[in-house]
């Protein structure tokens, strides 16, 4: 019987389905590598659903390439209700009239790009202190400590006018936690300001939630590179700390996921990307201690560089393997291998 790369049980294989290595959140591909039949190691469906639950749909939702799927046209504005702020803060520059103040993305008045407008939010000042914004999410947990501090002498709120239901909501919040008062001012009454308008501060966190995610594309390439090569390798020892930490959250992820801006293809640099589409690579060289490594890239913006395990035995070649998800042509293509993973004549 087959048996699941995450709980490591044997089962029928009737438990089983298909699991795609990128998640279909960040779209759909013609040859994109799955985890299923006919290979014998793969993911059960019990781990597909709970591993996607908490991870992909985190990834999906509440990061920075959460941002990218509406930008790039992956999904609709519409979703933009399901855009999650917990690990994405966007607020307005120091510098601005009417900082601070904290965002969130919305449709912009032509209905095809994004725009900013302010997240529901209240926001107070204590004995005359500094401005303190609590986003409407957080209310119940941060406003009492807030109060704990003195007296509020400033106390506002601020929505976007295009949330009908904000204003009420934010008012019940704030008198069942400690606020019988309060005043209400727009920050621009009828009208959603455009990123011409506001130039968002952005900042970003990177979690357990979002490194397992990276993680788990970076621990599925990696299987479906290397099974028609090494499948005893798959269960080897050396794979548990990657194994667990998407597993059961165990370890540093720190020591395993590696944010970073540096670009994967030939010809690129930081600033300068000869594609917006999905990138995944895996380096893995025959010198001594050198450990593997998948590197993750949606949307060719900033990359993780993941080690999926230590320099392994079981094989003598080196691997070079790499892989473009065209977002125009919904195409996933083999990149050239060679000193470095290079792109294909054409991407488009």
């Amino acid at each position: 019987m087959p048996r699941c790369i995450y709980c490591l049980e044997e089962k029928d294989r009737s438990l089983f389905n298909r699991e795609h290595v990128v998640p279909q959140a960040f779209g759909r591909f013609k040859g994109a590598p799955t985890l299923a039949r006919p290979r014998r190691n793969r993911v059960c469906a019990a781990c597909n659903h709970r591993l996607g639950r908490h991870l992909d749909v985190g990834l999906a939702r509440g990061s920075w390439e959460a941002v990218l799927r509406l930008q790039r046209g992956v999904v609709p504005l519409a979703e933009l209700a399901n855009l999650q702020y917990d690990r994405l803060t966007l607020s307005l520059p120091a510098d601005h009239h009417n900082a601070p103040m904290l965002l969130r993305f919305v449709a912009a008045p032509d209905g095809k790009q994004l725009g900013t407008a302010p997240l529901p939010q209240l926001r107070l000042s204590i004995d005359d202190g500094p401005l303190q914004c609590i986003p409407e999410a957080r209310i119940e947990e941060e406003l009492p400590k807030i109060l704990a501090q003195g007296k509020p002498t400033r106390v506002e709120m601020f929505c976007w006018t295009g949330d009908a239901g904000a204003f009420e909501r934010l008012t019940s919040k704030a008198k069942a936690h400690g606020l019988a008062y309060h005043s209400w001012k727009p920050i621009s009454e009828g009208a959603v300001p455009g990123p011409e308008e506001i130039e968002a501060r952005m900042q970003l966190t990177i979690d357990s939630i979002i490194a397992r995610s990276i993680a788990k594309i970076a621990f599925e390439y990696f299987i479906w590179c290397v099974e028609p090569i090494a499948a005893r390798l798959i269960r080897d020892d050396l794979l548990d700390p990657i194994r667990r930490l998407v597993y059961d959250d165990a370890g540093d992820w720190r020591r395993i996921v590696q944010p970073t801006n540096d670009a994967i293809l030939v010809n690129e640099t930081r600033r300068v990307r000869t594609t917006q589409g999905h990138i995944l690579a895996l380096r893995w060289h025959t010198s001594p201690g050198a450990p593997v490594v998948v590197w993750v890239s949606l949307f060719n913006d900033h990359a993780y560089r993941v080690r999926v395990c230590e320099a392994p035995a079981l094989i003598w070649q080196a691997i070079d393997c790499g892989h473009h998800f065209s977002l125009s042509t919904h195409e996933c293509t083999k990149l050239a291998a060679g000193r470095f993973i290079s792109p294909p004549p054409r991407f488009y």
